[in-house]
């Protein structure tokens, strides 16, 4: 379909492929004439105009030219991409011209010219595709000549010159062989060696006495050519070779009138394009193996000849065509563009013979047909491509090579070190060190927290280590509420030496009766030599003499008191009254003393009641403590207070309990919202063994975001959570669909998109159906493991370096913690949880 549209008698040439935009170069052309006679001649460039949906191409350049042209070339040689136009003129001279230069409007833009080197009109020209300076032209009188560009005083004479006496009428360089052209002349091809500056071949078909007056070689086989004839008693094109040139391989036979031009795709060589005498235009593919089935395609038809056609070297899928109508068209292979426009030709007819009479109708042209290829181009073809494969790896190829390349490609390398990292660590025995790094090298106060409380797991003594991080160190606490006693005076070393030195000597006779055994005792206890052990019995028994109190009896009852009432029970062993009455004069040690010797149930009930009547904030965490209401803490403390209330869950809870507790705290932490309770949730959640929970509610405190190193540090977490959670006793299963399971899934797809499949299928293993399943498997079948639930599962690094088993035990009691190796050894580790408990006293009534 055309595109493009431009009213002008010329010869045509496309501008090279690596000038951005194309232009179309237009020359005058010589031996036509338009409707007004005009006898000026001009080279046009034109640019495309692709911007405007119309048939009009925008004039961008203009020079008037000294003569009209027969041939128009434009090559790549120059010192910019525009290259340089090469024409053929009818006043025998070749005129070069700069095409950057003519695209500035610069006055000289002309910059060479070989007038008057020639012995005639210039018909054909040909550059020479591998070595642009070089530039063949065939004149009249059989003259071939090749010009170097660079030097244009004398012309390279490719060989003895033929004597036939007849108009050269084309030439063309070889696409693979610099060297090496062709020429027709008087019906027959040379094909000519500028390396032995001689003709090698002159080729004539004998038999069906073709007249050549066209050649044009094969893009992509060097001895391959194309020879057409514009005789119209030959109408065909042949293709020859010139390895078995005593004949074609290929006639072409589909015009009824000579060939005029023929143009060869450089970009396939199955596309070929030929304009005759017979108006028509016809796409070839001249390498079909099915005789009379080379016609793919055809030009729409207006009753025209056209004598020119070039093909858009950028854009393949391009045609211009020139016609003997005055008129420049550019077709698409694609289809699509715009109806011609109809051009009054006889009006302009007219106005040069003025008088004439029009015809009421006018002859129109054939309706526009859109170009219908019978397969697509071979450009559309893919000349190298690439796949990503499951696995980060890349497959490559290209049309040059004939392997395929398999490349590996990692996009996140800091999330493949880390991994290794997180690896190297879980296989280890010990976890605490990486736990203690973490903490280290945390940036933000919140990761630093978490990690050290992940790492408290780890420690001789996890609970201990969890209040210390809470605030409430045993050690300090006890130290702040036992003072440290005053040290006793005891003997200097002076005085013991001075008393050694005096044993066995009587100086008063208050040491003489005694022999030096009981002297030596005597030192050590630091006693005095004054005193005999006699003396300090006396003082003794003198002392506890003096200390005895009276017991008093009164059983007279008193207003204001009821310790007459209180005696009188006592006496006759009524201690529940003597209790209860104790408890009305707020008499509460004699209560509760009276209550512990009664026995274990009114001692409860008495306990009870004194902490019901006792004031203050302290009252209701005795009163938890002692009946073991921890529950009540969890649930009514301040929020503001957590970290006392769980150290009071970790002090005084068994192992059963402290998880439910814990947990519950959290969750009320998490009710709060904001980002400090989140937080405090987090390490409630890790204390209670809340894997599921802990993780949800990091998450919340973490802002949202789609980086691998994100999804890095979250399972960092994840898997430190789980190794301490496990080292503590607690079990962790991950059920199917779940928030940790989802995050772990996600790890495990970004691990094999770096190529990490065995880091990868080891968050997997335990996965027994949905997208987890789904993906181990795959990721089985990449490595070449069995699949199926009836084979055995892959050994992954988690299993072959480590097997870790834990079950739950009671905090108050030892835990043996086993891990078993791949290797021939076992080791276990002593661990003891430290569990306060609350001793309460109990009393027994002995009757003498």
């Amino acid at each position: 379909m055309k595109v493009k549209e431009i009213s002008q008698m010329a010869n045509i040439a496309w501008s090279p492929a690596t000038q951005r935009p194309s232009y179309l170069a237009c020359g005058t052309t010589a031996k036509q004439l338009d409707a007004s006679f005009n006898t000026n001649s001009s080279l046009n460039l034109y640019d495309l105009n692709t911007g405007q949906t119309n048939l009009e191409m925008k004039l961008t350049a203009t020079i008037e030219s000294p003569a009209r042209f027969h041939a128009l070339q434009w090559s790549g040689l120059g010192s910019e991409a525009s290259g340089l136009i090469y024409a053929g003129c009818e006043n025998k001279a070749i005129y070069i011209y700069d095409a950057a230069k003519l695209l500035a409007k610069a006055s000289d833009s002309l910059v060479g010219t070989t007038q008057g080197l020639h012995t005639g009109p210039v018909f054909t020209i040909s550059c020479n595709y591998l070595k642009a300076n070089f530039v063949a032209c065939g004149s009249s009188d059989s003259e071939v000549t090749v010009w170097d560009v660079t030097n244009l005083s004398a012309p390279i004479i490719p060989g003895k010159k033929l004597s036939l006496g007849a108009d050269v009428t084309c030439v063309e360089f070889n696409r693979q062989v610099e060297h090496i052209f062709a020429s027709t002349c008087a019906g027959h091809c040379v094909v000519w060696d500028l390396r032995k500056q001689s003709s090698i071949m002159t080729i004539s078909d004998t038999v069906s006495r073709m007249k050549t007056s066209n050649v044009i070689w094969n893009p992509h086989v060097a001895t391959q050519l194309l020879l057409s004839s514009d005789n119209d008693l030959t109408p065909w094109a042949q293709m020859w070779d010139l390895r078995y040139a005593t004949s074609p391989i290929k006639t072409l036979e589909g015009h009824q009138r000579g060939v005029l031009k023929t143009a060869w795709c450089v970009h396939d060589p199955n596309l070929l394009i030929t304009t005759a005498k017979d108006s028509k235009i016809y796409v070839w593919n001249p390498n079909e193996a099915n005789r009379g089935s080379e016609i793919v395609g055809e030009f729409p038809s207006y009753n025209q000849w056209s004598f020119d056609l070039d093909w858009c070297k950028h854009d393949p899928s391009l045609v211009a065509v020139s016609s003997v109508d005055g008129c420049v068209s550019v077709y698409s292979l694609l289809g699509g563009g715009l109806p011609p426009a109809q051009s009054d030709k006889f009006s302009q007819i007219a106005d040069s013979f003025p008088g004439m009479d029009i015809p009421a109708v006018v002859p129109q042209g054939a309706s526009p047909q859109p170009i219908r290829l019978r397969n697509p181009p071979k450009w559309f073809a893919r000349s190298a491509g690439a796949s990503f494969a499951f696995g980060g790896r890349l497959v490559s190829w290209n049309n040059q090579s004939r392997s395929v390349e398999i490349a590996q490609v990692v996009t996140e390398p800091e999330l493949v070190e880390r991994s290794s990292q997180l690896e190297a660590a879980l296989s280890q025995p010990q976890f605490g060190p990486y736990c203690q790094s973490k903490a280290e090298a945390a940036t933000q106060p919140s990761d630093q927290m978490l990690w050290q409380y992940i790492g408290a797991n780890f420690a001789e003594s996890p609970r201990t280590k969890i209040m210390e991080l809470l605030g409430y160190s045993t050690t300090q606490v006890s130290s702040r509420l036992c003072p440290a006693a005053p040290e006793t005076e005891g003997v200097t070393a002076e005085v013991l030496a001075e008393k050694m030195a005096n044993l066995g000597t009587a100086n008063d006779g208050s040491t003489g009766s005694l022999d030096p055994s009981e002297q030596f005792e005597m030192i050590a206890s630091g006693q005095s030599f004054d005193k005999t052990p006699e003396t300090e019995t006396a003082e003794l028994e003198g002392e506890g003499e003096a200390s005895s109190v009276p017991v008093s009896l009164e059983v007279e009852v008193k207003e204001g008191n009821n310790q007459g009432l209180i005696t009188q029970a006592l006496l006759v062993g009524d201690l529940e009254s003597a209790v209860d009455l104790c408890l009305k004069d707020g008499m509460y040690p004699h209560a509760l003393t009276l209550a512990a010797h009664a026995g274990p149930h009114l001692f409860d009930k008495t306990r009870d009641a004194v902490l019901k009547q006792v004031d203050g904030s302290i009252a209701s965490l005795v009163g938890a403590v002692v009946r073991g209401d921890l529950t009540t803490i969890a649930t009514t403390t301040k929020l503001s207070n957590w970290k006392e209330a769980l150290v009071a869950i970790l002090t005084y809870c068994s192992n059963e309990q402290f998880s439910q507790l814990a947990e519950t705290l959290g969750e009320r932490l998490e009710a709060k919202g904001d980002s400090q309770a989140l937080l405090s949730a987090v390490i409630c959640y890790m204390c209670a063994g809340s894997l599921e929970k802990c993780v949800s509610c990091w998450i919340k405190t973490r802002p949202s975001t789609n980086k691998p190193q994100d999804m890095q540090d979250l399972v960092e977490i994840i898997m430190g959570l789980q190794r301490s959670l496990s080292c503590a006793g607690h079990s962790v299963n991950l059920s199917e669909g779940s928030t940790v399971s989802s995050l772990l899934c996600q790890y495990a797809s970004l691990l094999a998109a770096q190529g990490v499949l065995r880091t990868a299928v080891s968050y997997l293993n335990s996965a027994t159906q949905g997208e987890m399943a789904a993906l181990r498997d795959r990721l089985y079948r990449a490595l070449g493991y069995p699949t199926g639930t009836s084979t055995a599962t892959p050994a992954t690094p988690h299993q072959t370096n480590q097997r870790r088993t834990s079950t739950p035990h009671a905090y108050g009691q030892q835990q043996s913690v086993s891990m078993a190796y791949s290797s021939d050894y076992h080791w276990s580790v002593k661990r003891l949880w430290l569990h306060p408990k609350v001793e309460v006293p109990q009393f027994f009534l002995v009757k003498y």
